[in-house]
């Protein structure tokens, strides 16, 4: 007898949790209801440079990283080349415009930080028309504008690929020698893009979370901080192992960084102007990649058991053919490994099944979950 085959008797239904076991499914409007009672006492504003040097840590460089910036032509007369000049008017269909030139932006940077400073390595998607893959049925269709996420291999092998073809030089120093080293990266940058195409989101994967607004008005600003917040409890909601979720909202040029934790929501006072504060800007997107997994709001004593190579990793790195099977078995039979502290020593734990998840997403409330464990050494013949 396996871990596998164990569970207790199911801990009976309470009656304040019933409609949410029936798993019915979530609603936009009852997460921003749930949303609005989070901000209601939990809202703290703190001035920027604080929040910065407190939260993002600084890579050596990013003075470095900006003039490779404009080396590569991202950067003319430090203003970003693919960002519209001046703030577009009605219609405001034409947001969707910026969605995609914003997130290259972000990837950019990123490829400019020194391998070696790279501690979570982060890709900048558009999935505005596309809503995340949930592992629970009953998740809303909530469809962040854009999230710093976990890739899948195909994508980081061909990342390394072009990095290190980049910084090889051709193989004659001609002018045909030249051409073909730009055809091998236009070939590599060919199936970038088709890898990136066929990329499956899941909440599972997402690490930063963003939310951008044309117009930069009381109004604007209002709806895309609840908008955000919606999307980060989305995240604490799936995510079992999140603590706290990092994003920012884009109304134009101007950036506000948010963070989001069972203490409540803290943003910052003052923007990040995207184009006039550049070097901010910079070290602030290329602070998130040199961010450890602990700092990004995720408990690294939990991870994901894959019994059939006997490993755990974490679960942004589950594969997307594993969160399909996840996904059909439910999430609460997810097999979590889990370390725990005692006696100085630490003692690990799997877990049979979580016997309640329900108020994962909670803020300003309980966020208590329950899982039924035994000890890991005795997973394959457990005492009891």
């Amino acid at each position: 007898m396996s871990y596998q085959s164990l569970s207790i008797t199911d801990t009976p239904y309470k009656s304040a949790t019933i409609v949410d076991l029936l798993r019915k499914k979530t609603r936009m409007d009852e997460v921003s209801a749930a949303v609005e009672r989070d901000i209601k006492a939990t809202l703290y504003k703190v001035p920027r440079d604080t929040f910065v040097e407190t939260r993002i840590p600084s890579i050596d460089n990013p003075k470095q990283c900006v003039k490779k910036l404009k080396a590569d032509g991202k950067l003319t007369n430090n203003h970003w080349t693919e960002f519209p000049e001046a703030v577009p008017r009605p219609p405001k269909s034409r947001e969707k415009d910026i969605y995609e030139p914003f997130a290259s932006i972000l990837n950019a940077i990123v490829k400019t930080i020194p391998q070696e400073e790279v501690r979570t390595k982060l890709r900048y998607v558009d999935r505005h028309e596309t809503t995340p893959k949930p592992l629970q049925p009953d998740m809303p269709d909530a469809r962040p504008d854009g999230a710093g996420a976990q890739t899948d291999s195909r994508i980081a092998a061909l990342e390394e690929a072009i990095r290190k073809y980049k910084d090889t030089p051709p193989a004659l120093n001609t002018r045909s020698g030249t051409m073909k080293h730009q055809e091998v990266l236009n070939q590599y940058a060919a199936q970038e893009q088709e890898a990136l195409a066929s990329y499956k989101l899941w909440w599972m994967y997402i690490h930063i979370v963003y939310e951008i607004k044309w117009d930069n008005t009381p109004t604007d600003r209002s709806k895309a901080v609840k908008q955000l917040l919606g999307y980060m409890r989305c995240i604490l909601s799936e995510q079992l192992d999140r603590r706290f979720v990092l994003g920012f909202i884009l109304l134009y040029d101007e950036l506000t960084l948010v963070s989001y934790d069972r203490s409540g929501v803290m943003m910052t006072e003052t923007v990040i102007n995207i184009n006039t504060d550049l070097e901010m800007f910079v070290r602030v997107i290329t602070g998130f990649s040199h961010m450890g997994p602990e700092e990004l709001g995720w408990d690294t004593s939990m991870k994901i058991y894959r019994p059939p190579t006997d490993i755990s990793v974490p679960s942004y790195e589950v594969a997307h053919e594993d969160l399909v099977v996840y996904r059909t078995n439910g999430r609460y039979r997810i097999p979590w490994v889990i370390d725990i502290e005692q006696d100085g020593k630490i003692q690990q734990y799997i877990t049979v099944k979580v016997i309640s998840a329900i108020r994962s997403a909670e803020v300003c409330s309980r966020a208590t979950l329950v899982y039924e464990v035994i000890k890991f050494d005795e997973k394959e013949k457990p005492e009891k």
